[in-house]
């Protein structure tokens, strides 16, 4: 299988309005995460929210989004009058007990037999405000170290 056109790395760490974007440019998630893997059999299940085939001992079972907290910097925001989260707190100190509130939740279903889940999502996306960081990539919206504990947490007890 070939794969696309490599896009330069540099252009993550631009200000992401600055970046061009054509809408006919393959992206960069195939290149680095889907071609990889593309000569191997994948046996798994991915499972995304409201499904109910939670466990099946000869699959890896991953939580496929999770998370989508929402928390408006005003100073921070691609469309200022126009912005969007699963759910909206006003705090960073709100959103972050709901980031921990997840992890509590991750760390049981691990015991149920989880081996992974995707967050959503690292940074706000134009609209979407429901990243860790801002859009612009300046404020780190939830408290860094608490994120940090319950994600090292998470991690070993997946040993």
């Amino acid at each position: 299988m070939e794969k696309f056109p490599e896009i330069s790395l540099s252009a993550l760490t631009k200000d992401p309005k600055d970046i061009a974007r054509p809408k006919d440019e393959p992206t960069l998630l195939y290149n680095a995460m889907i071609h990889p893997i593309t000569q191997f059999t994948i046996k798994g299940v991915i499972w995304y929210q409201g499904e109910s085939n939670l466990y099946d001992a000869q699959r890896a079972t991953v939580l496929g989004e999770y998370g989508g907290i929402g928390l408006v910097l005003k100073e921070h925001l691609w469309e200022p009058n126009r912005n969007w989260g699963y759910v909206q707190f006003s705090t960073s100190k709100e959103a972050t007990d709901e980031y921990l509130k997840y992890a509590n939740m991750l760390k049981d279903m691990i015991a149920r037999g989880f081996s992974a889940a995707v967050y959503t999502q690292t940074t706000d996306v134009e609209i979407e405000v429901n990243g860790l960081m801002t859009y612009d990539r300046k404020v780190i919206k939830l408290d860094e170290q608490k994120l940090k504990r319950a994600n090292t947490e998470i991690c070993e007890s997946l040993k």
